[in-house]
């Protein structure tokens, strides 16, 4: 018997969200393992995705950097026709960006409502479509959703966030039954709190660690670094026979 590995040699993956915190710590990782790599922000911050870019050139990979917003349908196209126009096709996508606001539900305006939906929920749709549409014409692909515990299991103050995880996680599910049949695989990496920039607010509130520590066997707190390794088992051929499920990394906190 052969021991499957972790080797992306040669694939082409996308990775929306990828200034900074998870997706970049995933552009990295899929580049060490072989993989050419295309990034995207929406922030008009080039300098900062291009230092990415740079990073996953040092480590002798091709690198292509877009601004695009996920919630944009032309936005979407455009970045994707760049990536095939670079690389001729897609084999993986990971639908990372996303963003979330610390507020009751009762206090939230429908526009962070819609801010938070639309990048959340509507962005992983329009990229996953997109780039499942390429996937076809290559005969297979496999789009990974970074989801959320939170989806599961709601948390005080994150409502908008909650439900759209939550529906990022049927979407999963949905994608993976109609996608089947093109030999692409889609799964989800589903985190716990982990301490990046989008979370600084939460993790800075008067005892929520405290609080939030209770809840952990493992006893702390992720960090970008914990996502790699199920990444790179999603992203990879060690997961062939896997679609349509989520992994929960959560330190045990669904226990």
């Amino acid at each position: 018997m052969t021991i499957p590995d972790l080797s992306l040699q040669d694939k082409v993956a996308l990775i929306t969200g990828a200034k900074r915190g998870i997706g970049k710590s995933i552009a990295l990782a899929f580049a060490e393992a072989g993989a050419d790599v295309v990034i995207c922000t929406r922030m008009p911050e080039g300098s900062k995705l291009e230092a990415v870019a740079d990073d996953i050139r040092k480590l002798g990979r091709t690198a292509l950097a877009v601004q695009a917003d996920v919630r944009n349908k032309a936005d979407v196209d455009r970045l994707v026709k760049e990536a095939t126009g670079k690389f001729g096709r897609i084999d993986i996508l990971v639908n990372n960006a996303g963003i979330s606001q610390v507020i009751p539900l009762l206090e939230q305006s429908e526009e962070d409502w819609d801010k938070i939906i639309d990048t959340d929920l509507k962005g992983p749709f329009l990229c996953s479509q997109a780039a499942a549409r390429v996937m076809i014409e290559h005969k297979g692909g496999n789009i990974i959703n970074v989801t959320s515990i939170r989806g599961v299991r709601p948390r005080m103050h994150l409502g908008a966030y909650c439900i759209a995880k939550a529906a990022q996680l049927m979407l999963t599910k949905a994608l993976a039954l109609e996608l089947a049949q093109y030999n692409i695989r889609v799964n989800s990496l589903a985190p716990s709190m982990i301490e990046t920039a989008m979370t600084t607010p939460l993790l800075k509130r008067p005892g929520f660690m405290e609080s939030f520590m209770h809840e952990v066997p493992l006893g702390r707190i992720a960090f970008e670094s914990d996502m790699i390794g199920t990444a790179l088992f999603l992203a990879s051929d060690a997961s062939q026979y896997i679609t349509g499920e989520s992994i929960f990394v959560d330190g045990g906190q669904l226990i």
